[in-house]
Order: structure tokens, then sequence, then C-alpha cells
């Protein structure tokens, strides 16, 4: 069975100064274009994480080249009172939505209302990464107080680039959540973790 959630050393990636210097080109002209940048992906996460979805963000647009939008990266110094309209123009040219789930997400008072609006605009283009320290393992209280989360795609490895291109019409079928117990944690090279998804 293929494994359907994350350890935070899968996005561990180094990335070759010429890769780092394409994708903040890349960055720039997205943030020059203002309010008519379209992204494919929203990460709905905490803050907490920073070092976490850096690397997932870089693994998405130097592997798979997608676009990822950051609150905090993309819209740096927004005053407090905008960033609520910020992030809902944000998550408005977005495709999808990724619910980056880890234990600091829990704690989150933004993710779950990013989830609301999202889910308002096109549920079905909401999927969620579920991440878990080296040390932990999937059990029933994964998603306890964040049972909402259950109502959406749970993506593994080989999911996210096709969700992110075609919504939950990619997916053959989402995981029941006691098929995470005791999910089998797989060791994989990075570079191999998120493939990229070919039209036919």
């Amino acid at each position: 069975m293929a494994r359907k959630f994350y350890r935070r050393s899968d996005f561990a990636v180094a990335l070759s100064e010429s890769q780092i210097k394409i994708l903040e080109q890349k960055r720039a002209s997205i943030s020059a274009m203002g309010e008519q940048a379209e992204y494919d992906v929203f990460l709905s996460h905490s803050i907490k994480d920073t070092r976490l979805i850096k690397q997932i963000r870089d693994v998405l647009e130097s592997n798979c080249n997608i676009s990822v939008y950051i609150d905090w990266d993309e819209d740096a110094g927004t005053p407090r009172d905008e960033i609520a309209d910020t992030v809902k123009a944000a998550m408005d040219c977005s495709k999808t939505l990724l619910v980056v789930k880890t234990d600091n997400s829990d704690d989150s008072s933004w993710v779950p209302w990013e989830t609301g609006y999202f889910d308002n605009k096109d549920n079905d283009k909401i999927g969620v990464l579920l991440v878990e320290d080296e040390d932990r393992q999937f059990s029933r209280k994964t998603f306890e107080h964040r049972e909402y989360l259950k109502n959406y795609v749970i993506l593994g490895p080989d999911d996210i680039v096709g969700f992110i291109t075609n919504g939950s019409s990619y997916i053959r079928k989402i995981i029941d959540q006691d098929k995470l117990i005791g999910a089998p944690f797989v060791v994989q090279k990075p570079e191999k973790l998120i493939k990229p998804h070919r039209h036919d």
C-alpha cells in the first residue's frame, strides 16, 4: 500500500545555486504581476512551520514547475489590517489549496479560516498533506479537533501534482482514516517524492 503521509525530512531537498536563482526570478516575475498573478497552489499552514513550507514550495516549484503562494513570502510587509483581504485575493487567484497538516497547524487560527473560505469557492480543489514529526505515527487522534479536514482529499507522494493539475477527479479513491493507522513509512529520495504528472 502506498504511503499517504509525509515526514518533515521528505522535503529536505538541497537546490543548486542555479536552481535557486531560477526560482527567485520566477517568483519576482509573478510578484510583479500584482493582482493579476495566478497561482497553481495556495499553501495553508502554520507560521511555525516556515522552514518546512519553504522546502515544500521549493520541491513543487523546482521539480514540478508549479507556482506556489505563501502569504508571508509573497506579501511581506502587508499592513496587519489588510492581511485578511490580501489572503482572500490570493486564494481567489489560486487554482488549489493544500493544507499542510502538522501539530503546529492544529494551533493555527488561519488554517481553518483559509480552508473555509476556499471551500465556499471550490471544495474539490482542497487537498491535505499530512506531515508528522520523525518520531510520530498517525493514529485516530491525527484529526482530533480537526475533523473537518477529513472532508478533503488526503494526498500521498504520487497524488500531489495530479491533484493540483486536475483536482479531485485525478484521485482514484480517498483513503479511509483507519488506513492511516500503522501506515508504512517508506524512505524515498526527495526528488522522487513528487512526480511530474504527464498529460496524455
